[in-house]
């Protein structure tokens, strides 16, 4: 009896992602490779349009409930958050089933956590094999250190539900492989049971198109940098209080990017002359803001791999980011930045200060960020990285065909 999956030497991949994330760098870099069967994404092909380096015939899209999920977020903001919950699981499934009636001749499948369960086990039943990818850390770790975070501030947590929990959890237990971008991500799937062989490390890229060093602004200012969705996971009010306690004349604290409902009324209490919000902006303008500022700070209480500490030091700034973003897996601590503990409120004001008095320090740092990141080489070293390990993984699906039925 034979095997329904073909037998290849090299691998032919298929990937999930509910939305962008990294996974269409991904693709791209596996398209350069030729062993990008598609990508089946949640969104929709007119928000994909600008997707360069795949062709138009290998980008499938299943986007009804997403989009419905992303509208009531957008205009219904107080919404029930188990509502919320449960329409993003369905949209995930859903994916994940459509995407499963058509595996056609793939052989591997990586999909983003939560959108590959029905799809995963479509590929393991035709003898392929089933990676998960998780962009955060353990689902059950996430949702306690929010738990606990939330609580500190006196908010009310909406815990991550059941049925999310249920489902990543089942996805783990159910890939061959689960692959995570730091080894931070490491320790807590490792300290909730999981083998460290299941696991693949792979720290993400940046796009060095967009991010380089631009010219500076003429200005006297001292400017830290935060990017991101602000909420308690990033840890934001740890850097304001820091801040505040700078004793700096000329400081200035921005923070791009959009804020969560339920700290909004909370953090425009800070807003001042020192303090500014910008919304989300363009790429080539935040390349320009990065590189008008001097730190780049990221204080979050649980990250995959923070993808704008990349991009911060492509444009040259020096980074003070805490040990749960994944940023050791850029740069050593003392040397293109800072690494410290999360909620060390004081630790990071005195960094802050010391980078501040100490500018030949600060420059040297500057120009180490520059350098780490030609190492990175864009998204290409990312790339090589799973074409290795895929093509070991093929040589297995080589030999479980070969050898399962006998």
């Amino acid at each position: 009896m034979k095997s329904t999956i073909k037998r290849k030497n090299k691998p032919n991949v298929k990937i999930i992602s509910i939305g962008r994330f990294h996974h269409f760098n991904l693709a791209r870099q596996l398209q350069k490779f030729n062993i990008l069967e598609s990508i089946h994404s949640g969104y929709p092909m007119f928000k994909l349009d600008n997707e360069k380096g795949i062709p138009k015939n290998k980008i499938k899209t299943f986007p009804y409930i997403e989009i419905l999920y992303q509208l009531l977020i957008k205009y219904f903001p107080r919404i029930n958050t188990n509502i919320l919950q449960n329409i993003s699981n369905y949209s995930h499934k859903l994916l994940s089933k459509n995407t499963a009636k058509r595996i056609n001749s793939s052989n591997i499948l990586i999909a983003s956590a939560r959108a590959g369960l029905e799809a995963g086990r479509s590929i393991k039943k035709k003898g392929g094999i089933y990676i998960c990818d998780r962009g955060s850390t353990h689902i059950v770790h996430q949702n306690k250190i929010l738990k606990d975070e939330y609580n500190r501030y006196g908010l009310v947590f909406k815990d991550i539900n059941n049925k999310k929990i249920e489902r990543e959890v089942s996805e783990y237990k159910e890939a061959d492989m689960i692959s995570i971008a730091s080894k931070f991500v490491q320790k807590t799937f490792i300290k909730h049971g999981i083998n460290k062989k299941k696991l693949f490390i792979n720290p993400y890229g940046v796009n060095t198109k967009i991010f380089s060093k631009r010219k500076r602004n003429n200005t006297n200012e001292f400017v830290i940098l935060f990017v991101g969705r602000m909420g308690i996971r990033k840890g934001i009010f740890y850097l304001i209080n820091a801040f505040n306690k700078l004793k700096i004349i000329n400081k200035k604290l921005i923070f791009v990017g959009s804020i969560e409902n339920n700290i909004k009324k909370k953090f425009k209490q800070y807003l001042s002359e020192q303090i500014i919000h910008i919304k989300h902006v363009k790429s080539s303008k935040l390349a320009s803001i990065y590189s008008n500022s001097d730190i780049f700070v990221n204080p979050a209480l649980e990250e995959g791999l923070s993808l704008v500490i990349p991009e911060a030091m492509a444009c040259g700034c020096v980074i003070i980011a805490t040990e749960n973003t994944g940023a050791s897996d850029f740069f050593k601590n003392n040397h293109a930045g800072f690494i410290i503990k999360a909620r060390s409120e004081d630790i990071l004001r005195k960094k802050i200060y010391f980078l501040y008095k100490n500018e030949k320090i600060r420059k040297k740092m500057s120009q180490n960020a520059l350098n780490t990141v030609k190492k990175i080489n864009g998204w290409d070293q990312y790339g090589k990285n799973w074409y290795k390990k895929l093509n070991f993984l093929s040589k297995k699906i080589k030999y479980k065909s070969e050898n399962q039925y006998k």
